[in-house]
């Protein structure tokens, strides 16, 4: 769990995203997962809390890797482009993460 507060966000999106990793650091596939994404037209300028879930019994799983994003559409947005379609950027968008936590449920 992560809080987050965002602002200038037209086309830019922010999220966390979250993936097991084995002894020696690397990602272990199938486990990354990432939160809702957060900004846009209408989204809240106060801070808003974005979590995630991962899977249980991960064998392998020794560490818990986080990441904080903040995207431009052309990262997050994977539905088709028309042809010579003008992609935006938010160039003076801005996101902060306060708080982030990492709980685990009694095995």
């Amino acid at each position: 769990m992560a809080w987050c507060k965002a602002t200038s966000l037209k086309t830019a999106r922010a999220h966390i995203s979250a993936q097991y990793l084995d002894r020696k650091g690397v990602p272990i596939e199938g486990t990354e997962r990432r939160s809702e994404l957060h900004g846009g037209p209408g989204a809240s300028q106060d801070w808003v809390p974005l979590t995630i879930g991962l899977p249980g019994s991960v064998p392998d799983s020794r560490y818990i890797g986080v990441s904080v994003w903040l995207t431009q559409a052309a990262v997050w947005d994977t539905s088709p482009r028309a042809m010579r379609e003008v992609e935006f950027q938010d160039i003076k968008a801005s996101a902060w993460f306060d708080d982030i936590a990492v709980y685990r449920l009694p095995g």
